[in-house]
């Protein structure tokens, strides 16, 4: 098991049991465990969990997408393949 690997367990082991996995790691991402290169390889695992688990929204149907969390993890995570955030 690579390093990455093991740090992508670790943080979904520390999740609480009911959270989705893509979930808690958006969130490490989110507060800085990975960056570049790692962080772009994590942001697209997540891209792959939030496909599996449909909730992958490139376009919020709701009227206020703000709110739409979902469509807010999607942004995010793209900006993240994007190379916009690090």
């Amino acid at each position: 098991m690579s390093p990455l690997d093991r740090a992508i367990e670790e943080v979904v082991a520390a999740a609480p049991k009911d959270q989705p996995r893509y979930k808690a790691l958006l969130n490490a991402l989110k507060q800085g465990k990975w960056s570049g290169g790692e962080g772009m390889e994590v942001a697209e695992r997540i891209r792959g969990l939030m496909n599996q688990a449909g909730v992958w929204r490139i376009k919020s149907e709701k009227k206020k997408p703000e709110k739409d969390e979902s469509y807010q993890a999607t942004l995010t995570v793209l900006a993240y393949l994007e190379g916009k955030k690090s």
